[in-house]
């Protein structure tokens, strides 16, 4: 999957301009009292941990989050052709054959998730490419066979059901619903929220994932995956 959020930083705030007596050069002036968007998430590294909030390290600073009981958390692992289980949401990234099969190129398989297959505030979608061939689907896995399941798509205006073909060379991950206890120093993080009037970014879902051979890649999306009991 993809977080494809990237942040530049906290949100700037301008100073209001001081009145006085004295006739101040124009030059001095304050700056526009509008602030700076607030970013909408951020990516990266976990570096420390209190109650409620967290520091994340990305490649612009580091960024202040606050979450709460209502903050969505949602935890990425490594998955096998055996997570692939009817019942369960899925996203998959792959090749459309000439004859409707997909061939997957990425598969995430989606756990805990209600029977509700679109997807969290948060999470993205893998994303098509420039071809035709190219295929983007979200929807439910409604019967697995060998290498191959079927997914009732709802992300398209088509919802008839498409086999997808899983290689050897796919990439498989599950996504799971998790807690804050969760949390780790270490661990990568991607946080969907708005940032307050004092840069502090109030987080609407956490999705966790453990770091790559490179780490945390700073605004990238993470490879969803998890740990908690599999449910539709």
């Amino acid at each position: 999957m993809r977080f494809d959020i990237i942040i530049t930083g906290c949100a700037a705030l301008a100073l209001a301009a001081c009145g006085g007596a004295g006739s101040a050069p124009a030059s001095k002036t304050s700056p526009s009292s509008t602030p700076s968007a607030a970013p909408s998430g951020v990516a990266g590294q976990i570096t420390q941990l209190g109650a409620g909030t967290l520091m994340v390290k990305q490649q612009s600073g580091d960024v202040s989050v606050a979450y709460s009981a209502s903050t969505n958390v949602l935890q990425t692992s490594g998955a096998t052709q055996s997570n692939i289980v009817a019942g369960a949401c899925v996203v998959v990234g792959g090749k459309r054959a000439s004859v409707g099969a997909v061939a997957a190129d990425m598969v995430q398989v989606q756990f805990n998730m209600n029977g509700n297959c679109t997807p969290p505030p948060g999470v993205g979608q893998f994303s098509p490419g420039p071809e035709n061939q190219v295929a983007n689907l979200r929807g439910k896995i409604t019967s697995v066979s060998g290498n191959s399941f079927v997914v009732q798509p709802v992300n398209t205006g088509d919802s008839t059901a498409v086999t997808v073909n899983v290689p050897a060379t796919a990439q498989i991950t599950r996504l799971d619903t998790a807690t804050t206890s969760r949390l780790a120093v270490g661990q990568c993080v991607r946080v969907n929220g708005q940032a307050d009037a004092s840069g502090v970014v109030q987080a609407r879902t956490l999705v966790i994932t453990p770091p790559g051979p490179s780490g945390c890649a700073s605004g990238a999306q993470p490879r969803p995956s998890g740990s908690a009991t599999p449910g539709a």
